[in-house]
């Protein structure tokens, strides 16, 4: 009966740290929610969540190695967060300037849990970054549809990436010529 307040008191001071982790995460106080993460995983029975959000407060601070690390934890790696860890390892690999590695992840999640919004939108900043910009049209779309960018907004971005792309054309014939 010991054992078990003991494991119970256990769970609610993880539960507490992992909750004022993301308010501070919400606030946008980085430093002190990495701080009540880490204090969270350091208790016995915490969740691998605390590891996302010290792992989301790591990458806003561009401090890569701590994300990776947070994000490699084995309980960080339980099923029912491959969803969560995989956009935050795409969102990294966009901040370290690696889109084509963002895509991968990306493919990796559509597989996982079928496309939704906000991996669309990340997909959208990773096809920008790659210059992949003719697949970028149909992207913006769905995106339109999903009312995350207004008709004018969707129309813009579809002719920036057209702008984009003959660009890219133009940069190739002269290559050639040259």
């Amino acid at each position: 009966e010991v054992r078990l307040i003991r494991r119970r008191q256990q769970q609610e001071r993880a539960r507490a740290k992992q909750d004022a982790a993301v308010v501070a995460l919400l606030e946008g106080r980085y430093g002190r929610a990495r701080q009540y993460a880490d204090e969270a995983l350091a208790i016995p029975q915490s969740s691998g969540l605390a590891a996302l959000i010290g792992a989301r407060a790591a990458i806003d601070t561009r401090e890569f190695a701590a994300a990776e690390t947070l994000l490699a934890r084995p309980d960080a790696q339980v099923p029912s967060l491959a969803v969560p860890r995989l956009m935050l390892e795409a969102e990294m690999k966009l901040e370290q300037g690696q889109p084509l590695e963002a895509l991968d992840l990306l493919r990796a999640l559509r597989k996982e849990a079928g496309s939704h919004t906000a991996a669309l939108r990340l997909e959208l900043r990773a096809l920008q970054g790659a210059g992949r910009h003719a697949e970028i049209p149909p992207l913006v779309d769905q995106l339109v549809r999903r009312k995350v960018y207004g008709a004018q907004e969707g129309d813009y971005l579809r002719a920036a990436a057209h702008a984009e792309e003959r660009q890219d054309e133009e940069r190739e014939e002269h290559a050639v010529v040259d």
